[in-house]
This record gives structure tokens, C-alpha cells and sequence, in this order.
């Protein structure tokens, strides 16, 4: 038997969309109920359209190691590579590249920031100014360097990026550069932020004097002596790449004669830079160095001076 066709029943929806308790009706032709949109997902969360970027997607031309970059740098410019870093780092035996000239500009200024408030990327950074000249502005494909630091078997090493910029500079956008920032142990290789500031060349020049650490422009040269020369008072000539220096140093003999003593004594205390021997002492003198190619600064001139048996 069949059953006459009874209306639908229906129930009024919550905003989850789901039945409300003791809210059943019946459905006629002349009432149509309507539906409150609901949210996308339970945790009521609205999709809103994503804002414009405010910075620029960079890429690196290259990256690797201090040494290979500085090396593939090469020598032959006008002006020393410049490295820019958020480092405090100047410890030249970490920095140095045997036989290379570059230098290392670090801004002072809460360069080195954790992004509190992550962009929509929802990825943290590490926040970097870079300086170029004002005649650098039109450059169709410029040369900027930053520096990296990373973790290596509990080590801290350097990886040097060469930024691609795609073209000219920008310097009203910020430019991000995705794992190029420092790394750190918890959260990893961080994202870097890059502001370019355009300078006067006086103004460019000003600020790379008091932020600016020099590589491979110090000059070592050596003093010997020997179980006759040590206890005379005369000028020891100094030596330099094997050839002579332009200068000579008189030594106090008897002060040389009681470093040897303290230092035969102690042999944990003895440095042999060069060949055999015994560094007995090393004077340094600040800016008698190299001059760098920028003539903003020189290398510092070691003398040290060697007992050799």
C-alpha cells in the first residue's frame, strides 16, 4: 500500500550546520528556508585575499666557502671584495685567505634580528643593510656580497652568497633571500632580509672607515738572532719575502736574553711562525701595512723576531 506524499521535515541549521534541537519543521511550497554561510573550516577561520608582496624575491648567483668565493673573486680589481655580515667576528686566523685581499663591512645597528612577528610566509629571518654609491644605482647587474654563518660539525663556518638581484637595484623594496640568513640550532638556515642604502661617495666613504675590518694587507717581517747576534746591541736588519726590509731594529740585548731564558723554560710558550726556531717577541706597528686599493686604510706591519740556535 502506498503512502500518500508527505512534506519533507527539515530542521533550522547552526552555523556549523548541523540540526538545532527541537527545531523540525515542515517544508511547504510557499517557505523556503535559507542557509547562513558557513564558516570553511570548524575553527571559524575567514579566507581573506593576501596582500601584496612588500619585498623582492632574490636569488644567489653562487655561494661557497670564504676561501673559494675570495679566491674566485680574484685580485685584479680596483677596489677589495667586499663582504657584507651582521658577524662581530674579526679574528683574523678564522677570516684570513692566505694570499688574498678582500674586506668585511659590518653594520652595528640591530642588524642581527629574529622576526618577532613572522611575515605570511610564516618563516623567520635575519635582518642585513648593505651600503653601495650613489653612481652604483643604474648598474645593470651588481655585485653584492653578504656573509653566512653556519654550523658545521659543531663548527661555525662561513659561507659567502653572491646575490642575484635580477637586474637594478631597488631601493625602496626589501629583498629576500630564502636560506641565506645565519644559521641557528633550533630553527635552522634563516631567511635573509636585505635593505640597499645608497650613499654619496664621501658619505660611503666615511662610513667604511669605522665599520670596515681589512684582510691580507698586514705585512710580517722577520728579525733572527743567534747565540752570538742575541747579546749584541747593534741594529738587526729585518728581513721581508727574503730580501731585506728597509729598516733595522736595535734590540735590548738583556731583555732578549731573559725572553730566551723564560721561554726555553717553558716550552708551551714557544711559537715557530717561520722555520725553527723560538719567538722570542712580536711588535706590531698599525697602518704600516699594505694600503688598500680604496686608500681608506692599510694592513698593520708584525715584526717578529726569532732565536734560532
Amino acid at each position: 500500500m502506498k503512502l500518500p506524499p508527505q512534506p519533507a521535515t527539515v530542521y533550522e541549521l547552526d552555523q556549523y550546520g548541523n540540526p538545532v534541537l527541537h527545531s523540525k519543521v515542515s517544508a511547504t511550497r510557499d517557505r523556503v528556508t535559507k542557509r547562513n554561510p558557513t564558516s570553511y573550516s570548524l575553527n571559524k577561520a575567514q579566507h581573506k585575499p593576501r596582500k601584496a608582496r612588500d619585498y623582492i624575491q632574490g636569488a644567489t648567483t653562487r655561494s661557497g666557502s670564504l676561501n673559494e668565493m675570495v679566491r674566485a673573486y680574484g685580485q685584479n680589481r680596483t677596489s677589495p671584495m667586499t663582504i657584507f655580515t651582521s658577524s662581530q667576528d674579526t679574528y683574523s686566523e678564522r677570516n684570513q685567505v692566505p694570499g688574498y685581499r678582500f674586506r668585511k663591512v659590518s653594520f652595528l645597528d640591530d642588524t642581527k634580528v629574529l622576526d618577532s612577528n613572522p611575515r605570511d610566509d610564516g618563516q623567520r629571518c635575519i635582518r642585513l643593510t648593505a651600503f653601495i654609491t650613489k653612481s652604483d644605482e643604474d648598474h645593470m647587474d651588481p655585485k653584492v656580497y653578504v656573509e653566512q654563518q653556519v654550523y658545521e660539525d659543531m663548527d661555525n663556518n662561513i659561507i659567502v652568497h653572491e646575490l642575484d638581484f635580477r637586474g637594478r637595484i631597488q631601493l625602496d623594496k626589501e629583498y629576500v633571500f630564502r636560506g641565506c640568513g645565519d644559521e641557528d640550532r633550533v630553527l635552522g638556515r634563516l631567511d635573509l632580509r636585505l635593505r640597499i642604502v645608497s650613499l654619496e661617495q664621501e658619505s660611503f666613504n666615511n662610513y667604511l672607515r669605522g665599520h670596515t675590518t681589512y684582510y691580507g694587507y698586514d705585512m710580517n717581517d722577520y728579525i733572527y738572532v743567534d747565540e752570538e747576534s742575541i747579546s749584541k746591541e747593534s741594529p738587526h736588519t729585518a728581513w721581508r719575502n727574503r730580501t731585506q726590509a728597509p729598516y733595522k731594529i736595535s734590540l735590548n740585548a738583556k731583555d732578549l736574553q731573559i725572553l730566551l731564558k723564560a721561554k726555553q723554560g717553558n716550552r708551551e710558550t714557544v711559537d715557530i711562525p717561520s722555520g725553527e726556531g723560538i719567538e722570542l717577541l712580536r711588535l706590531s706597528f698599525a697602518g704600516q701595512g699594505y694600503p688598500t686599493e680604496d686608500k681608506l686604510s692599510a694592513g698593520d706591519l708584525d715584526v717578529f723576531v726569532i732565536y734560532r740556535p
